[in-house]
């Protein structure tokens, strides 16, 4: 009986080590799909980490641009400020009334050039000349004016 027992034991103790290798196997698949869900929150975690980057660097390059116009308008304001400081000055005030008025100091003499001889005909020439066209497109009917605008 007792040699029976051990045989008996011998069998199961062979049975049960086969039915471990057999489910080793198993518990090497259920503890990866254990891992399973702990990779996709951290890769869920990572798209989240790299969308707030990617949103951050786009509302710094608005900052910059908008100190970059912040910038631009300071320097254009004290441009403006410069300007309207001389035309308050009295020495602006004083050149526009000599160029303008004809105003002079005590003491200057105010000469007047004319312009030159033949600026004078050159203007007079092209004034002949716009006058000739007015009279020749005056004599000139209609069809024929038209005529000339599309062909010539």
């Amino acid at each position: 009986m007792r040699l029976c027992y051990i045989k008996i034991c011998a069998i199961l103790e062979k049975s049960e080590g086969n039915l471990a290798q057999k489910r080793k196997p198993k518990t090497r698949f259920l503890g990866k799909l254990k891992i399973l869900p702990f990779f996709l929150i951290i890769i869920y975690i990572l798209f989240l980490l790299g969308k707030t980057v990617w949103q951050n660097y786009g509302i710094n390059q608005e900052i910059a641009k908008s100190e970059e116009g912040i910038n631009q308008l300071q320097e254009e304001n004290k441009r403006l400020e410069n300007l309207i400081e001389y035309y308050q000055s009295s020495s602006y005030k004083e050149q526009e009334a000599r160029l303008k008025l004809g105003y002079q100091k005590e003491g200057e003499k105010v000469f007047i050039v004319s312009k030159s001889q033949e600026k004078r005909e050159t203007e007079e020439k092209e004034k002949a000349e716009s006058v000739k066209k007015k009279n020749n497109l005056a004599s000139k009917s209609n069809y024929s004016k038209w005529w000339e605008f599309f062909f010539k």
